[in-house]
């Protein structure tokens, strides 16, 4: 699996390249980054990052509503299912505002059910 975020990564050669490999180039969503999302592989891995606006002291709750960004992934999903045997999609704290609630969001967008959580702290490993 590989992430590319310099035009280079989305040339006709590239794809090819990682395509007769069968290695995944991660679709991403990164101010900055022009991302094709072409299939590589047999599985989709998916980073919503955004452009980074949301600065950490507001992190905690929704900041911004990227819903149209997230159901136009889930259409390029939606594209490919059959030809997929998984997807993969990570979404943090600068996306939104809040990793979990946009997880939640996103799993109501995929029809799933949402999941509760008790505590907006993320605990320390010290």
């Amino acid at each position: 699996m590989i992430e590319g975020r310099h035009t280079s990564w989305f040339s006709d050669s590239a794809i090819s390249y990682l395509s007769d490999r069968k290695v995944c180039l991660v679709w991403s969503d990164v101010a900055g980054v022009n991302n094709t999302a072409p299939l590589t592989s047999d599985f989709v891995y998916v980073i919503l990052i955004g452009d980074r606006s949301i600065p950490e002291s507001q992190f905690g709750k929704l900041q911004k509503d990227q819903t149209p960004s997230m159901k136009s992934w889930i259409a390029k999903l939606q594209k490919i299912q059959d030809r997929i045997s998984y997807a993969t999609i990570l979404v943090n704290n600068r996306y939104e505002g809040f990793g979990p609630a946009t997880a939640n969001r996103l799993r109501l967008l995929l029809g799933l059910e949402s999941l509760q959580f008790t505590d907006r702290h993320q605990k320390t490993l010290f």
